[in-house]
């Protein structure tokens, strides 16, 4: 098959229900390699339709949806069905972020950055219904949650987040983001930040999370 390449493909427009690529199977349509990816609203149903080469490596992966309707179609398909590949950043906005299960990465993928904003719990009503650390996204640099985003922290399986998983067993996720704030104690540091799984926290400005994990 010949090897098609994109630097980036973009849909923000409305899709009908009988657009035909709705109609199309799931990864019949190829694309082939893809740098960027930004797809809004409606046109996320499209998403389980495209079929992307194996080795690809997405610089810039953002969906976003603001309505529930946009995504009910994703939501019908098998967890982790939908193949990215490896993707450098990743950013899902609202009614998107449901759809964080259904997607696949390379196990080799770190993530340099990954951004998730939620306006209201139920943006994210089904991911909490989730079991905890049950949606693997593999290796982290980055992670910024906005809004009512943080409540899904415990449901993230991170690869060096083992010292947020210890914490969530015994605190709320407001006393973990004020715990690992405290990176700059001198004891702390000593313990830990020679270990893999070192990672610190701020509460940034309109009340976001910033976890960073080395």
């Amino acid at each position: 098959m010949k090897e098609q390449r994109w630097k980036s493909l973009v849909c923000v427009d409305t899709v009908d229900s009988d657009v035909g690529i709705l109609k199309a199977e799931d990864r019949s349509v190829w694309v082939g390699k893809v740098k960027k990816l930004f797809l809004d609203e409606y046109a996320m149903e499209i998403l389980p339709k495209l079929r992307l080469c194996e080795d690809n490596v997405m610089e810039k992966l953002r969906l976003y949806a603001n309505d529930a309707g946009q995504i009910s179609r994703i939501l019908g398909v098998d967890d982790r069905s939908i193949w990215m590949g490896k993707v450098k950043g990743l950013c899902l906005g609202v009614y998107a972020i449901e759809i964080l299960p259904k997607l696949r990465f390379c196990e080799e993928t770190e993530i340099e950055k990954f951004g998730l904003c939620a306006e209201t719990q139920e943006n994210i009503a089904g991911i909490l219904r989730k079991e905890n650390q049950s949606i693997w996204v593999g290796r982290v640099k980055k992670l910024r949650l906005y809004g009512h985003a943080l409540q899904i922290l415990p449901k993230l399986r991170i690869h060096g987040g083992g010292r947020i998983e210890s914490l969530l067993k015994t605190h709320s996720l407001e006393r973990v983001a004020e715990i690992l704030r405290a990176r700059r104690n001198n004891d702390w540091r000593k313990k830990h930040e020679k270990k893999p799984d070192y990672i610190y926290a701020r509460i940034l400005d309109g009340g976001v999370f910033e976890f960073k994990f080395r």
